[in-house]
C-alpha cells in the first residue's frame, strides 16, 4: 500500500507526465543534414555546361536534391568555394548517404568526365555526425572537398493554457500544455 507522501507526490507529478508525454508525441524528432563544399578545376578549363548536383540519399530509396549549379570557366587548380547547404528530415525516412554528380566538358562537344560519386554512412546512430570526404566530384581535382553534419534541430515551445483537461477530482484545474513555438498568444 502506498504512503499519504507518494500519493501526493504521484498526484503532483501526474500533469508533468501528461506534459512531457504530449510533448514528445507532438514533435517527433527531426534533423538536419548540411553540406559545405569546396570543387577544384582539373585537367583544362571546364567549359559548355559543366555542372555539378549534390543529393540527399533516403532509406526509402528517393533522392532530394540539396544543391546544383554550374562550373563553366573554372581553371585547373582553381578552388571553387560553396555556401553551406541544408534539408530537414525525420527518422521515418533517414539520409544514408550523399551522391554526387559530376561533368566536366571541355569543349562543347567534348565531355571530359560524367559520373556519379556516392557515399554512403556507416551504420549505427547518425543523430550526430561530422565527416570531410574528398574526391566526390568526377572530372575534378581529387582535393575538391565537402564536409558533412548531422545534427537534431532544436525546437521551442510557448505554453497555452487548456483548461478542458479531465483528470481524477482532486486535480480538477487547468494545467498547462505545450504546443509548438509558432503559436503566438498565451491564453489566460
Amino acid at each position: 500500500m502506498r504512503t499519504m507522501t507518494q500519493k501526493a507526490l504521484l498526484l503532483l507529478f501526474l500533469p508533468l507526465l501528461a506534459l512531457t508525454s504530449r510533448l514528445s508525441a507532438q514533435n517527433p524528432a527531426s534533423y538536419q543534414l548540411t553540406v559545405e563544399y569546396s570543387i577544384m578545376g582539373f585537367g583544362s578549363t571546364a567549359t559548355c555546361g559543366s555542372l555539378y548536383e549534390v543529393y540527399a540519399l533516403m532509406q526509402n530509396g528517393s533522392a532530394q536534391l540539396i544543391a546544383s549549379g554550374p562550373l563553366d570557366g573554372i581553371q585547373p587548380g582553381e578552388v571553387w568555394n560553396f555556401p553551406p547547404q541544408t534539408i530537414t528530415f525525420t527518422p521515418d525516412n533517414p539520409v544514408k548517404g550523399i551522391a554526387t554528380w559530376g561533368k566536366r566538358k571541355i569543349s562543347c562537344n567534348k565531355t571530359a568526365a560524367s559520373d556519379e560519386t556516392d557515399y554512403l554512412f556507416p551504420a549505427g546512430d547518425l543523430s550526430w555526425f561530422d565527416v570531410n570526404v574528398g574526391g566526390l566530384f568526377a572530372g575534378y581535382n581529387a582535393e575538391s572537398n565537402m564536409h558533412i553534419t548531422i545534427k537534431p534541430v532544436a525546437t521551442g515551445y510557448a505554453l497555452q493554457n487548456q483548461p478542458t483537461e479531465v483528470y481524477p477530482a482532486v486535480m480538477q484545474q487547468s494545467i498547462l500544455k505545450a504546443v509548438p513555438a509558432t503559436v503566438k498568444t498565451i491564453a489566460d
